[in-house]
């Protein structure tokens, strides 16, 4: 448990915001341990990844020399530039700066041995060949072209002038994804072939140019529409009943991507005995990887309960499964028309942009999510339709659970 002292608090206040940031909340309330963690990372990774923005002020005036030199030598240890906020301070200034020792007192410093992990992550991946980038795109809800005057702007405008918008950004961008993922509600309303038609051509830029593209289904797709449609798709499972899997395999991480549709257009979703046999089971095989679940329905655990009753209905039978398996760190889905984060029992669970449209545009907004999957980590990066939106090119790191070793 983190303790701070009275005095402690009180010296805060002479700092700047950035760093009370990191202890209060806009209400002026002390913030928990896990809180005080999450801020930190959020505030030092933009310095780290972009030290020209840093605040041109001095934070070691009156440190003196020793501890001015220490504080500097902290900053070469990110490769940051000085000035830089005072947060990283209270780590480095009563610890000789090895790296080994570094790790040390920051776990020691805050009680928080994931803490020290993550740092030490992030400062490994500065010297690594790159992220394993992933395009997160779902609920594009794209219907067969209609002639002028039949079906609503938004359905035959701005649908799939919000796809193109993505696959244009996705190709622009210097380092390209590993791999692009459309996490399911493919389709705008019951998918037919005309829709998958329609749907096939928008997204066709993305294979023309070399990019891996992985298709899940959501409860506005038809299966036997879908299949009809993309005949040269190969699932990852052989079931006796027709699911479309999929597996991506980074370096450091497995990807499962699960078929959660249970029949259209009902909203709940089901996975069913067999394709969580199969999840396990390729669980199992990456003990070493991080594996991350992908599917169109939301869990019924964490996140917002008003959701439940659309999810995957039989959560239950998996989820105490997956707990067990460790190297499971986070599961994905869209269905929700949402960009929210929440966690159960150590796994993170992350609700994705959709591409089309939201359902109430004063709470959120439609867009895409490029995912960095590091070893002990994974960064999102919100691309928002609306690039003046306030949510554009947002970050955030999740950190993973430890996993158990024999």
């Amino acid at each position: 448990m983190i303790k701070i002292s009275h005095n402690f608090l009180k010296k805060i206040s002479s700092f700047d915001w950035s760093f009370k940031r990191l202890f209060f909340s806009s209400r002026g309330s002390a913030l928990g341990p896990s809180s005080v963690f999450y801020r930190f990372f959020t505030l030092i990774k933009p310095l780290i990844a972009h030290p020209s923005s840093i605040p041109q002020r001095d934070h070691t005036r009156g440190l003196g020399e020793p501890g001015k030199k220490q504080f500097h030598d902290a900053c070469l240890f990110f490769k940051i530039q000085l000035p830089v906020f005072p947060s990283l301070l209270f780590l480095f200034m009563n610890t000789p700066l090895t790296r080994r020792h570094f790790f040390q007192a920051t776990a020691a410093s805050v009680s928080l041995a994931p803490l020290a992990r993550a740092l030490e992550a992030s400062a490994t991946l500065q010297g690594s060949t790159g992220p394993e980038e992933i395009a997160i795109l779902n609920d594009t809800h794209i219907n067969a072209e209609l002639p002028p005057g039949q079906g609503s702007l938004r359905v035959r405008e701005q649908h799939p002038s919000n796809l193109r918008q993505a696959i244009r950004e996705i190709l622009a961008r210097v380092q390209r994804p590993a791999a692009v993922i459309i996490n399911g509600d493919l389709a705008t309303s019951v998918g037919v072939e005309a829709d998958y038609k329609a749907f096939g051509e928008l997204i066709a830029p993305l294979s023309e140019a070399g990019l891996p593209v992985h298709l899940t289904l959501g409860n506005h797709d038809t299966r036997e529409a879908f299949l009809k449609s993309f005949p040269k798709l190969v699932s990852a499972s052989n079931f006796k009943e027709h699911r479309h899997n999929g597996l991506i395999d980074l370096p450091n991480t497995r990807l499962i991507l699960l078929d959660s549709l249970k029949e259209s257009p009902a909203a709940p979703g089901r996975l069913g005995d067999e394709q969580i046999g199969w999840l396990l089971s390729k669980i199992d095989e990456t003990p070493q990887k991080a594996v991350v679940l992908v599917a169109h329905h939301n869990p019924k655990v964490g996140g917002d309960p008003l959701h439940f009753p659309g999810g995957v209905e039989d959560t239950e039978a998996f989820w105490p499964e997956v707990v067990k398996r460790t190297q499971v760190k986070a599961y994905i889905h869209g269905h929700v028309h949402d960009w929210t984060l929440a966690a159960h029992t150590g796994i993170h669970i992350i609700n994705t942009l959709a591409v089309s449209f939201v359902g109430n545009p004063a709470l959120s907004t439609t867009g895409w999510t490029l995912a960095s999957f590091h070893p002990e980590a994974v960064e999102l990066n919100i691309q928002t339709t609306q690039r003046a939106h306030p949510w554009a090119n947002e970050r955030k790191w999740l950190f993973w659970r430890q996993t158990k070793r024999a």
